[in-house]
């Protein structure tokens, strides 16, 4: 109809662009007032938190960090609760992530193709921070088409070019790459394709118990941070 105005929202940005839309732009993530505001309609059923769940609240808020995913999930998940339990919920999201919120965010990671979703696991578990020229170097050597790769993960909403040209991504989509990488073997890190946490990665070269190494990328470990180690082991397998 002359005069309309059609909106269309989508987490894939190629789609706007195949179909020539005219103007693209990004949905910003909530304000502290804003999600602490949409938070409560969900966990309390008024906007603004009940007496005595204020502090609480706002922790809730603050781990969401602005992703409304996160906060509508979290408020339905803390409805009804007592002060313990939310406390026992805030303390369990430390270590554990909802997994109803990783199922939702995995929607765009299950779409990529293998390559893509290696080079998304790469920015999750190492690269993100990193400036997106020496990532593409780092990503080229492993043998990625890594210019496109990183141009369908942005286009995707999965990962930022920051104002510095640095990756990065919220931390939820972070934290949902990291528990894909670790949940098959949760409890044995020697058997996962990509390691970030430094006493894990010395305790492995140390005892060499690198089972995953054909799998690993020795190029993305920041050999500084590990000198006198052999990084070999994990290069050669």
């Amino acid at each position: 109809m002359p005069g309309s105005r059609i909106i269309i929202t989508t987490r894939d940005e190629q789609v706007l662009v195949a179909h020539r839309v005219n103007s693209i732009r990004d949905v910003s993530l909530l304000s502290n007032r804003e999600a602490l505001c949409l938070f409560s309609r969900y966990a309390f059923g008024r906007e603004v938190p009940v007496q005595g769940y204020e502090a609480l609240s706002r922790q809730v808020v603050g781990y969401a960090a602005g992703l409304p995913l996160t906060i509508r999930v979290l408020g339905s998940f803390l409805c009804g609760k007592n002060e313990l339990e939310w406390k026992d919920a805030l303390e369990r999201l430390k270590t554990i992530p909802l997994k109803e919120t990783l199922e939702k965010l995995e929607l765009s990671y299950n779409g990529l193709e293998n390559d893509y979703k290696e080079i998304f696991l790469d920015v999750a578990c190492i690269l993100k921070g990193w400036r997106k020229d020496e990532a593409i170097r780092v990503l080229e050597s492993c043998g990625f088409h890594a210019r496109n790769g990183l141009r369908v993960l942005e286009q995707k909403s999965l990962i930022t070019i920051s104002y510095n040209k640095c990756l990065d991504m919220h931390d939820h989509i972070e934290e949902m790459g990291m528990n894909i990488v670790r949940r098959l073997h949760p409890d044995e890190p020697n058997k996962h394709s990509r390691l970030w946490i430094d006493e894990e990665i010395k305790d492995i070269l140390a005892n060499n118990r690198a089972e995953a190494a054909p799998k690993w990328r020795a190029a993305l470990v920041e050999a500084t941070s590990f000198s006198g180690w052999d990084l070999k082991t994990i290069a050669n397998g």
